[in-house]
């Protein structure tokens, strides 16, 4: 053997050493860290005996005398399945990831810090009620037993960073809420991307690709309902209290995209990527379903992690009987229902931040008139592996200034104003919720929810369903938010928030049916400016059409509903495709015997016969999205340059405006700068459609029968520590094959600009409530409950998710008694 045989195959045998100890620690690691389950513990902090019992989905069903002890009991429970995602959302919300991550992260831990969610969360948290505050120590309490209990076997997580969870208070439960607000919101990034487009373009191919929800699109509310109309004076007229759309001039600013990248920064840590961030949820009424009773449901639409994001829950003690998925680091139901009523939410997209130029002087800045003294707070960032830094958060009356965050130390700041600095109480709506035995109960909880803005759909076992806007609607002067004010002058500020009575809402209508799907709010009879962020209207169109489809529905109709892959985009774009490239196509022509141009002519016919689904299996599907990915490039890529990736990074609005495109042939968007020729809108659509051919044959060959969605479209679920390798073998899930896109109901974004396709955000769970069976809600969650790899609930729910099934959740005690796991937590005596 000579020196160089041996050489690689000692190489090999060393790598194969490193691999396999690697795994080996890893597995064991995680192994020594799986919790128990089954048997009986004795435990400091409760006063009687508390029952979990572990379905056989290991899903908790927790059983108290006392709510402090119920609240003890999720606390633990949720830190034997969670404690790492826990203790990771509870970093982020803190910014504290440079302890663990080192100096990658101080620009996203400087952004979390100017956001300030954990001063935030501390004001909050000292001013709840003393119940709340009770039963959130409670929580903290059991958190922390565990902590304590199990200092050597703590997640894998920890062993693998070498770190070790620090005690939770209810401050950290606060803060989570807050970052979610935060990355529900669309303002701090649509707005510094139409700002720099603003700067980029002429006035006309602005407005041309201004978002605008179109006007034969179904709105939640279409007309002024009755209560509104009664009590307070609403008409159905389109008088509005302030100005339409005004846009304020000046140039764009470096800090605004790099706070954006520190952001995205936050979202990819984590696996929160994707902005179709939004939701389905409706509901009928008794008239309209099989049982004779509401039938409601939902599905959020969030980013794709592991482990997921939810963590599903029955809670049985005191006041509390209630079942539905709680976010972990958080004891109560988010979303869910009790014996008497049930919810779901939507995000309403509402825009709810704005940005604004300051003048800065010294230690103040100028307003109206006059300097006043800027607020100021230090913040300590630890650094893993060399020294902390002090890093300085200025404030003015609009909220703190992102310069510092890159050092743009100059008398011109940027500051962002978000509902989420406001001081609300969140936590204490979702704990009426879970609390409501009717509508009045409910939707007095919901008045205390500001941020982020959502759309709820609601039923009870009286037969009532419902619809509430809950959230801050700010107002302003100026119609729309999609810009960058000047902050010296008052008229910019907003004049407070619209009063929650007023918002929109609606009680058992006539039609007994409502649905969201975060399309347009209201009609023309509501006097605010809400957003411009609404989803593509594909996904309500679908709704709507479904839900009028017949008289009656029952579970299992909506469960095919929520897994429905139909995309009303496609069937609005087709016909354009379809009329500029009909005169190459040979079938058009007499001689259809001519092989010319063979794959052509034949994805051609797959798209003239195609149903607009978007199966795992389409050709269809296949065709149509790497066309319009090819699409959007020609469009918009001349144009805006480097301000090309941020724009189609948006997602929903790209489809939105390509759908106004289409209306007006010889925009200027459609002239390809790059040519001498001037193109118009049918020879994009042509240059697009070879390109995406040439794509697929290059892919896959030259037989376009083999082109299929299914062999582009992939899920992988994906761990912070994931992209590591061999990490990503001990962690993440995945890939499988999906349907689907961001316009079908069934939602699966993946990223314009990625040719792999790779999905990164859709349905984080569904839930179906039958309100004449409501202890056996249908529902599943992405991957399973535990966050711990080899934990027989790891992601034993991922095949179900991906088929659309469902598993029957069950409320009853005898029924979980005969197939469940119970571990008795006894008080010391």
């Amino acid at each position: 053997m000579n020196h160089r045989i041996r050489f690689l195959v000692f190489a090999v045998l060393f790598l194969t050493i490193i691999v396999a100890g690697t795994l080996a620690f890893g597995y064991f690691a995680i192994r020594k860290a799986l919790p128990q389950l089954e048997g009986e513990m004795t435990v400091v902090g409760i006063s009687g005996p508390v029952k979990i019992y572990r379905d056989e989905y290991g899903v908790p069903h927790v059983y108290a005398d006392e709510e402090s002890d119920l609240m003890f009991a999720t606390g633990y429970t949720q830190a034997q399945d969670r404690l790492w995602q826990m203790d990771m959302l509870r970093r982020v919300a803190s910014g504290r990831l440079s302890e663990i991550f080192g100096t990658k992260t101080i620009q996203a831990d400087k952004a979390l810090r100017t956001l300030g969610f954990m001063r935030m969360a501390r004001m909050i948290s000292d001013s709840l009620k003393p119940e709340t505050r009770i039963l959130l120590e409670s929580y903290a309490d059991g958190v922390n037993y565990f902590i304590k209990t199990h200092v050597d076997n703590y997640p894998a997580e920890f062993t693998l960073l070498r770190i070790e969870p620090e005690p939770w208070k209810p401050e950290h439960s606060m803060a989570l809420s807050r970052i979610l607000a935060w990355q529900l919101s669309m303002g701090w990034y649509v707005d510094v991307a139409y700002d720099q487009i603003k700067d980029s373009v002429n006035y006309t191919m602005f407005q041309e690709i201004f978002p605008k929800f179109p006007e034969s699109a179904p709105l939640i509310l279409p007309t002024v309902p009755e209560y509104l109309l009664q009590k307070w004076g609403f008409k159905d007229s389109p008088q509005k209290i302030k100005a339409e759309n005004v846009f304020p001039i000046g140039q764009s600013s470096p800090e605004l995209a790099d706070f954006v990248e520190a952001n995205l920064l936050i979202k990819n840590i984590l696996g929160w990527e994707g902005f179709a961030i939004g939701s389905n949820n409706w509901v009928v009424d008794g008239s309209h379903s099989t049982t004779g009773k509401p039938i409601l449901a939902n599905d959020p639409h969030l980013g794709h992690g592991v482990p997921s994001l939810w963590y599903e829950m029955h809670l049985v003690g005191g006041r509390f009987d209630v079942t539905g998925f709680t976010l972990p680091g958080m004891p109560f139901a988010v979303l869910g229902n009790n014996r008497h009523v049930a919810w779901g939410f939507t995000n309403v997209q509402n825009d709810d931040a704005d940005f604004y130029r300051e003048y800065i002087k010294d230690s103040t800045y100028y307003f109206n008139g006059a300097f006043r003294p800027l607020k100021w707070d230090d913040e300590k960032i630890a650094i893993k592996d060399t020294s902390d830094i002090m890093y300085r958060v200025r404030s003015t009356h609009h909220g703190p200034i992102i310069n510092d965050l890159f050092d743009y130390m100059n008398e011109k700041a940027i500051s962002v104003r978000w509902t989420g600095h406001d001081v609300s109480y969140e936590v204490e709506a979702i704990l009426g919720m879970n609390l409501a035995t009717n509508w009045i109960e409910f939707r007095s909880a919901c008045s205390q929810f500001k941020s982020p803005a959502q759309n709820v759909v609601y039923a009870d076992i009286d037969g009532h369903i419902a619809y509430q806007f809950m959230g801050n609607i700010p107002i302003r002067k100026y119609a729309n938010g999609i810009a960058i004010w000047d902050g010296t002058q008052l008229e910019n500020d907003w004049l407070g928030y619209w009063p929650f009575e007023k918002n929109p809402f609606e009680l058992d209508p006539t039609t007994g049916i409502l649905s969201s799907a975060n399309n347009k709010t209201a009609g023309t009879w509501f006097p605010l400016f809400i957003s411009d962020y609404w989803e593509h209207p594909s996904r309500i169109m679908r709704i709507q059409e479904l839900l009028h489809s017949k008289e009656k529905f029952s579970v299992e109709d909506f469960k095919l509903f929520q897994n429905d892959l139909y995309s009303f985009h496609a069937k609005e774009v087709l016909p354009f495709l379809l009329e500029a490239c009909q005169a190459d196509s040979l079938y058009t022509k007499a001689d259809i015997t001519s092989e010319d141009n063979f794959q052509y002519n034949e994805s051609y016919l797959f798209l003239k016969y195609w149903d607009c689904k978007m199966g795992k299996d389409s050709r269809g599907a296949a065709l149509f999205n790497v066309f319009f990915q090819r699409l959007l490039e020609n469009i918009y890529h001349d144009d805006l340059g480097e301000l090309y990736e941020p724009f189609i990074k948006l997602s929903n609005i790209p489809a939105r405006v390509t759908t106004q495109l289409l209306g007006l042939k010889n925009s200027g968007w459609w002239n390809d700068k790059k040519t001498k020729s001037i193109e118009d809108r049918d020879a994009i659509l042509r240059r697009s459609f070879n390109e995406a051919i040439e794509s697929l044959v290059r892919r896959f060959g030259p037989e376009p029968a083999s082109w299929t969605w299914e062999k582009l479209h992939h899920v992988t679920f994906k761990h912070v520590l994931g992209v590591q390798k061999p990490l990503d073998f001990l962690f993440n899930i995945g890939p499988y094959p999906v349907g689907g896109n961001t316009t079908t109901i069934s939602n699966s974004e993946f990223h314009y600009s990625d040719t792999l396709f790779a999905t990164v955000l859709g349905a984080s769970m569904r839930r179906i409530v039958d309100l004449s069976d409501l202890g056996h809600p249908a529902t599943t969650v992405t991957i399973g409950q535990s966050g711990q790899p080899f934990s027989p609930y790891f992601k034993d729910q991922v095949d179900n998710w991906l088929n659309g099934k469902y598993k029957t959740f069950s409320m009853n005690q005898g029924e979980i008694e005969k197939t469940s796991k119970l571990l008795t937590l006894n008080p010391i005596k």
